[in-house]
C-alpha cells in the first residue's frame, strides 16, 4: 500500500472518530451538549447557569421578590426554556440526576430549580429534601393503582378525582364505577373502598 493510500485511510479513521464523536456530543442523552446545549449536571450546576446567563435585572427582579411563590411567573417561560433546552424530556444528565432523587416529571424538575434558585439569591437553605418529599406525595395521591378490581373481581374505571383536605394535609378522592355497576373509591393510604355517605358529602364539598 503506498504512502499516499495509508495518508488517505489514516484521515477517513480521523474523520470517523470526529464524527462519531460529534454524533455523541450531539444526540446522546449521556452528552453534557445534547443537542447543542450545555446540560447542567445537577442542582448546583443548574443554578450557576442561571446565574452566569440571566440577565442581570432579571436576577434584580427575582432577588426583590417576597416569595418563592412569584417564581411561578417563569413556568411557561424561563421554565419550558430548561425543560425544553436542557432535554428534559429527553433524558438528559440532568432528568436523570432528578430521576436519581426520585423526581420523574420535568414540570417538577424545573418548579424545584426555580424555587431553589430563588431560596440560593434570598441566602436561605435550599431544603431539597423537602421538595422531592412533597413531589412524591402528590404523584403517590393522584395515581390509582393499575388493575383495580371489586372483591368479586369486577374491573373499574376511575374517571373522577376530587382534591379536597387543606394545604398542610390534601388529599385526593379517586370516583370510579365498576363494570357490575356499583360505584367505588381509591385514596392513597386508605385503599379501595366502595362509596359511603360520608364520602359523597366529602366529594361535593367545594373544594
Amino acid at each position: 500500500m503506498s504512502k499516499a493510500w495509508r495518508t488517505s485511510l489514516k484521515i477517513i479513521g480521523a474523520l470517523l472518530v470526529l464524527g462519531t464523536l460529534a454524533a455523541f456530543m450531539w444526540c446522546s442523552s449521556y452528552s453534557p451538549y445534547q443537542y447543542g446545549n450545555y446540560i447542567p449536571a445537577n442542582l448546583e450546576d443548574a443554578h450557576a447557569w442561571l446565574q452566569k446567563h440571566l440577565p442581570a435585572e432579571e436576577l434584580q427582579r427575582i432577588r426583590n421578590m417576597e416569595s418563592e411563590g412569584e417564581m411561578n411567573i417563569y413556568h411557561f417561560g424561563l421554565g419550558m426554556g430548561m425543560r425544553n433546552e436542557w432535554a428534559l424530556w429527553a433524558g438528559s444528565r440532568l432528568s436523570r440526576y432528578f430521576n436519581e432523587l426520585g423526581i420523574h416529571h420535568p414540570d417538577d424538575m424545573s418548579g424545584i430549580i426555580l424555587t431553589t434558585f430563588w431560596r440560593r439569591l434570598h441566602n436561605q437553605p435550599l431544603r431539597l429534601d423537602e421538595q422531592v418529599a412533597y413531589y412524591k406525595a402528590y404523584w403517590e395521591r393522584v395515581t390509582v393503582p393499575d388493575n383495580l378490581r371489586t372483591p368479586s373481581g369486577a374491573t373499574i374505571e376511575f374517571d373522577q378525582s376530587y382534591g379536597r383536605g387543606t394545604e398542610a394535609n390534601p388529599r385526593t378522592i379517586h370516583v370510579g364505577k365498576s363494570a357490575d355497576g356499583s360505584v367505588w373509591v381509591y385514596e392513597h393510604g386508605k385503599g379501595l373502598q366502595p362509596m359511603s355517605a360520608e364520602i359523597q358529602k366529602i366529594v361535593d364539598e367545594k373544594p
